[in-house]
């Protein structure tokens, strides 16, 4: 008898915090909040005024201005990189996971090179198999203003305003690199049209 009483109220408990909301198990991770203290340990700085991201003044590997509609009305992660950097070339392998994973919807990533020569950066991605959408930034014009340490990240939304800086190198595909970016940007690992 004991049981059945024990079994009755767990479904009944279950119930009513399914019509209260209150069951963590039923929240989704793009719904999940993040402390001021995760941010700041994975060192984010949020941004409270609105700002866009000048992309306009990138380059391709070739010398042509970047199309910066490839990026319309995605999310974007935007990594300031050399191949010179140790760091930068630390985070590389989790930033391809990453965006093998996610980059078939409502995310993308761009890894912008700074003041580095094409053929050093082709020979680089080539050698290590990434193929991650890549622009230039030849003279260092953003480099100076947006990433004057290296690696640096913004994490832009679909109308092009940054939404916040991510400093130094990451593990990109990890549990809390996930979390911070499903926090700060909801949404951007949905598929185009849900």
């Amino acid at each position: 008898m004991r049981k059945i009483v024990a079994f009755a109220f767990c479904i009944f408990f279950f119930t009513s915090c399914l019509s209260t909301g209150e069951v963590s198990d039923t929240k989704t991770v793009d719904e999940a909040s993040i402390s001021a203290e995760e941010l700041e340990a994975f060192r984010v700085t949020p941004y409270t005024e609105e700002e866009q991201m000048p992309l306009i003044s990138l380059f391709t590997l070739e010398g042509m201005p970047y199309n910066i509609e490839t990026l319309a009305g995605k999310y974007v992660l935007v990594n300031f990189w050399a191949t010179w950097c140790p760091y930068c070339r630390q985070e590389k392998l989790s930033m391809q996971r990453l965006y093998n994973e996610y980059a078939n919807g409502q995310f993308t990533i761009l890894a912008v090179s700074v003041g580095e020569q094409a053929d050093t950066v082709t020979q680089y991605m080539d050698e290590n198999g990434f193929d991650l959408p890549l622009a230039s930034d030849p003279n260092n014009e953003l480099k100076s203003i947006y990433a004057p340490r290296i690696p640096a990240s913004y994490l832009v939304d679909p109308e092009g305003f940054i939404i916040a800086r991510i400093n130094g190198n990451k593990e990109w595909d990890s549990e809390q690199a996930l979390r911070v970016i499903r926090s700060l940007a909801p949404g951007a690992f949905r598929l185009s049209g849900e």
